[in-house]
């Protein structure tokens, strides 16, 4: 902790050891002064260490420590560095979020956060693929104005549903596309804690959909417009 300052820094004020530090610490020191406790988990500095000014974190507490008066002369110091822990739990939050980042550009299918008063707060890429729609016109629209007349009772009771209950549910819908086509969609949706919002997840149904007309007529039996008769001469 002390680095280069050892052992010079012994019998010191802490203050004049890390100046660069007075205005974080100091306030706590008067604290201490005046007999209240300190104690935080967490706490940032910019320390001036080797070569250049590093960011480390400590968790540390502030006794004040009193003569037989009762007055306080001075303070217990218990302190951990935590500086390698907090930056690799910041670089792991950051590589989960540029994961999800990645797999919000890169997913086929139209993910969407939204709020259950009828808007979408962020859609991915894939809504402009899928529907045609630019990112603003979306966000700006509410999402009821997207759906098939006679899709929007089923999938507003759906999502009512899901606020009250609290747990996903899934659902098909007709979405119009910007050249005035309706696409089938199938939809996983889910709540998040705050009650307020929900995850959408979208899946473009026309191909699913084409396939299994495709595979109904084949199905069919052929019928000739002129019935053979075997034993007609």
């Amino acid at each position: 902790m002390l680095a280069d300052r050892h052992p010079a820094a012994l019998g010191r004020p802490f203050l004049d050891v890390w100046p660069e530090i007075r205005s974080n610490i100091a306030p706590l020191f008067a604290k201490v002064s005046a007999g209240e406790p300190v104690h935080m988990d967490d706490i940032e500095l910019m320390l001036d260490r080797p070569g250049r000014p590093r960011e480390a974190h400590f968790a540390f507490s502030y006794t004040p420590v009193r003569d037989a008066a009762g007055a306080v002369i001075g303070l217990f110091c218990a302190c951990v560095e935590t500086t390698e822990q907090i930056l690799a739990e910041r670089a792991r939050r950051e590589a989960e979020a540029s994961e999800r980042n990645r797999l919000w550009v890169l997913s086929e299918d139209m993910l969407a956060r939204a709020d259950f008063a009828g808007r979408m707060a962020a859609v991915n890429p894939a809504w402009t693929r899928v529907l045609g729609w630019p990112e603003a016109h979306l966000l700006a629209t509410p999402y009821v104005d997207f759906m098939h007349p006679d899709d929007v009772g089923v999938t507003l009771d759906a999502i009512e549903a899901m606020n009250k209950t609290g747990h996903p549910t899934r659902f098909q819908n007709r979405i119009a596309t910007m050249e005035g086509a309706w696409t089938p969609i199938g939809w996983t949706v889910s709540p998040e804690p705050d009650g307020m919002n929900f995850i959408a997840i979208g899946r473009d149904l026309s191909d699913d959909k084409r396939a299994k007309t495709n595979c109904c007529k084949r199905r069919r039996p052929c019928v000739s417009r002129k019935s053979w008769n075997p034993w007609a001469s």
